[in-house]
């Protein structure tokens, strides 16, 4: 099979003049690898500078590529202490178990953080650190502000998946169909868009069950929670497309969505449905993939409708699904193991954050 070798963001390396760190990560599909030689260019001049660190999991490489069954295909290079300019270019000479060689070149772009700063500091809000992987994400495609479409939004604060991207600076849509949650948005994130409804695949108006966080259209679930003792107050709200919401406010919106997240507890397809992939295309879309209070996987009552769309499954963390779009598919690389994130990241929840 051809071999395939990505580098972060589409074949960069990465390197902060102030703190003289040098930084790119990435996977090679090349049958497997035996090291991976690291050399600066410039002006003919060739100088070593290292080895990768070589045959790093990568599940979310394996679930894209599965016909080269290589789950170890990840190499990460770290060096610091290390003086470059940005016309220097990054050769990488791999090396495969039956002694094949491959070289892949990279060009060097600034970067206004360190990643050799292991721990840096993150308030996180969600319930399963959502917002730190789709942080460490969005970092690692360079989108340090961007906009974020929230579906099923509910409270601001207690285990919102945006209260940290409002904080440093994000702006975004809030939809939630509970009346007490939207005007909590309102009050507590002024500078996005706060709107009442629901999300469907049509235009017209549903019956709620209201349940907090495990509100749901869904009438399969109204007995489930019928059961768990949750009294029944059931409502009349307004749905909508996600179509015609993002039509309606794409002057707000002004940029490219970076992420969609959609927890509407069982009917994910059909707000999938309403949006136009082909025209509206998140950077990433995360959907809870386990039905709802349960470790049940239910991600193939939707996935086909994203994959169909040119999406892939970059990673999986046991309740939620982050996609991909196909185009951004070098730089599926960013995914990483849910436990790598604390190697990478000293994560505060809001009650023990001192900053």
């Amino acid at each position: 099979m051809k071999p395939i070798i990505a580098a972060s963001r589409g074949g960069y390396a990465f390197y902060n003049k102030r703190k003289s760190a040098l930084f790119f990560h990435g996977f090679a599909l090349v049958g497997g690898v035996k090291k991976i030689d690291v050399v600066c260019c410039k002006n003919g001049a060739r100088h070593y500078l290292g080895e990768c660190e070589c045959n790093l999991s990568r599940p979310d490489v394996y679930n894209a590529y599965k016909d080269y069954n290589e789950k170890q295909s990840g190499y990460r290079f770290i060096c610091s202490n290390i003086e470059l300019e940005y016309d220097n270019t990054i050769e990488l000479k791999i090396i495969s178990d039956d002694d094949c060689v491959y070289e892949k070149e990279l060009s060097i772009q600034p970067a206004d953080y360190d990643y050799t700063d292991r721990k840096v500091k993150l308030l996180s809000f969600s319930e399963r650190l959502e917002d730190v992987i789709l942080f460490h994400i969005c970092q690692c495609l360079g989108d340090k502000q961007g906009f974020y479409v929230d579906v099923g939004a509910n409270d601001p604060w207690k285990n919102s998946v945006t209260k940290t991207f409002s904080l440093k600076g994000w702006h975004g849509i809030n939809i939630d169909p509970l009346r007490d949650k939207y005007e909590f948005l309102r009050f507590d994130r002024p500078n996005d868009l706060n709107i009442n409804c629901g999300v469907y695949s049509a235009e017209g108006n549903m019956s709620l069950f209201c349940a907090g966080g495990r509100s749901t259209f869904d009438k399969n679930e109204w007995d489930v929670l019928r059961k768990e003792g949750f009294p029944e107050e059931i409502i009349n709200v307004p749905v909508h497309t996600l179509d015609r919401i993002i039509e309606e406010n794409i002057s707000f919106i002004n940029n490219e969505i970076c992420f969609l997240k959609i927890d509407v507890e069982g009917l994910e397809r059909d707000v999938l449905s309403g949006i136009s992939l082909d025209k509206y295309r998140p950077f990433i879309i995360t959907c809870e993939a386990t039905l709802p209070g349960t470790g049940i996987s239910c991600a193939e009552k939707y996935e086909d409708v994203l994959l169909e769309n040119g999406y892939i499954m970059g990673f999986d963390d046991g309740v939620n699904r982050y996609y991909v779009r196909e185009e951004n598919k070098s730089d599926i690389n960013c995914f990483v193991e849910l436990d790598k994130l604390f190697e990478l990241y000293e994560i505060y929840k809001p009650c023990e954050y001192n900053a």
